[in-house]
């Protein structure tokens, strides 16, 4: 069957996605210091989003963690994703890498004056690599530009963005939970109309938003609204 999806039905979802999470990196970046774990996790969180949708699978995230990595680390880019991720999105803490012959554990940084020292170890022993937070980010950045090229050049591409999209962010309530579900969603209190047009957003939605009865703007569109604190 031929494709019928073109750039312009998934570019605002792509370019939402893309924009949310380097939006989110920059506001990370201008930390004086701090905030190295939540940044790494965000960029392997971005790249499970990414995996999903241009691979094909929700255990795919490694392979765009692939794009990010030095040529000599590529090899065992899923080793190194679920260290990562799995750590830092669970434990908070990077897992430690363990083989018969060594432990290898991570230093994750921050300053943009060790960028020479991203994925090269630290000590002697070979047994601490370091992470530089923004070298990855930078990484992340190049992989969201060729996933777009791809994209924009493969039409069956796009057509499974479309579809996989559109299957990964739904949840189904189950029968045997629907009642709790209704009655909490009946119970929650309603904050009121949205903001007046010209006035700034403040939050962010997964769907576009319409309020009953209200007049004017219908409120923030997913592809313009954000929460700062998302």
């Amino acid at each position: 069957m031929d494709s019928v999806t073109d750039w312009a039905t998934i570019e605002p979802r792509f370019t939402r996605l893309r924009d949310f999470v380097l939006t989110d990196l920059e506001g990370f970046g201008e930390n004086e210091e701090g905030g190295n774990f939540a940044l790494v996790a965000l960029v392997l969180t971005a790249c499970d989003a990414l995996g999903n949708l241009r691979i094909g699978g929700r255990g795919d995230g490694w392979r765009v963690f692939e794009r990010c990595l030095p040529d000599e680390w590529k090899p065992v880019a899923d080793i190194l994703y679920d260290a990562l991720r799995h750590g830092l999105i669970h434990d908070y803490d990077a897992k430690l890498v363990i083989d018969e012959k060594a432990t290898i554990s991570f230093a994750i940084g921050w300053y943009r004056e060790s960028a020479d020292l991203h994925m090269k170890f630290v000590s002697g022993e070979r047994n601490v690599l370091y992470i530089q937070a923004q070298s990855l980010v930078g990484s992340l950045r190049e992989a969201f530009d060729a996933i777009e090229d791809e994209l924009r050049a493969d039409a069956e591409l796009r057509d499974q963005f479309l579809t996989r999209d559109r299957k990964g962010r739904e949840v189904h309530v189950r029968a045997n939970d629907a009642e709790r579900w209704r009655t909490a969603v009946s119970k929650a209190g309603v904050a009121g109309a949205p903001n007046p047009p010209g006035t700034p957003t403040f939050f962010t939605t997964s769907t576009p938003v319409v309020f009953a009865g209200a007049t004017g703007s219908p409120g923030p569109s997913p592809a313009t609204a954000k929460s700062p604190s998302d």
